[in-house]
């Protein structure tokens, strides 16, 4: 179902073992750093096929 996603994920890529983090400058990489306070993210569907991926550390997001 569309809607907001509360509890924050992590975003991890098996294939090389990054997850996903959002820095305060906006820059998007990748970290092994699980304990990494930038990689909690925020989903959100907001229609079909679109996802709202949004830091819960810096509020900064993807994609808008």
């Amino acid at each position: 179902p569309l809607g907001n996603y509360k509890k924050p994920k992590l975003l991890y890529c098996s294939n090389g073992g990054y997850f996903l983090r959002i820095l305060p400058d906006g820059t998007v990489d990748g970290t092994k750093d699980r304990s990494d306070q930038h990689i909690q993210l925020q989903l959100c569907a907001e229609s079909i096929g679109e996802v709202y991926i949004k830091s819960t550390e810096t509020g900064q997001s993807l994609g808008h």
